[in-house]
């Protein structure tokens, strides 16, 4: 039985045919990558995965059992989430608020403001830098300083994601290591910081 398993997955949107009964299955402790080019539907069957997009038609199972989460919520419940490409911010919230967004800490029912203080912190000290987490976004004093840490920490977690995903497909398929080559990528694997 596979793991993660796509059947005729299909979306639509106004115009464009995003996916079109795309099947597939996904063994547990393989290691796969989606390759295509922009437009090719990687992100959307990604998106419905994570509970972001709903499909049109089509089913997953996951460990044989169908899923269709409905929302971010409802995929992480299942142990799914998804590191997107390009992180935004909300500028009504404060900094610590937006790094810890979707997985607030709590304590007693309340929302452990101290916890995601911390959380923060530890997350900016990682990518260098030292900020009042407390402020909100909008009201950040250098707008290019607060671009600078949305891009810090955004390429914090897609080279944690491709730094692990490269060396457990690494691992499994030596080709694997010359396919990330070609993209520009392979020679960097080693330098990528275990996390």
């Amino acid at each position: 039985m596979a793991f993660l398993s796509f059947h005729a997955i299909s979306k639509a949107y106004p115009g464009v045919q995003a996916l079109s009964e795309v099947s597939f299955s996904v063994a547990e402790g393989s290691c796969h990558a989606l390759m295509g080019e922009n437009g090719a539907g990687k992100s959307t069957l990604g998106k419905i995965l994570a509970g972001i997009e709903v499909a049109d038609g089509g089913e997953i199972r996951l460990r044989g059992v169908p899923i269709s989460p409905r929302n971010p919520g409802q995929a992480r419940a299942l142990g799914i989430a998804m590191v997107h490409q390009e992180l935004a911010f909300c500028p009504e919230l404060s900094i610590a608020e937006n790094l810890c967004l979707g997985s607030w800490p709590h304590r007693r029912g309340w929302v452990d403001r101290e916890a995601m203080r911390d959380t923060a912190r530890r997350l900016l000290s990682e990518v260098g830098f030292d900020e009042q987490v407390d402020r909100l976004v909008r009201e950040h004093v250098y707008p290019n300083r607060s671009r600078a840490i949305q891009d810090a920490v955004a390429d914090k977690l897609r080279r944690m994601d491709r730094g692990r995903l490269a060396r457990e497909c690494a691992k499994l398929d030596p080709k694997f290591e010359q396919a990330l080559a070609d993209e520009g990528i392979g020679s960097e694997i080693d330098q990528w910081p275990e996390y």
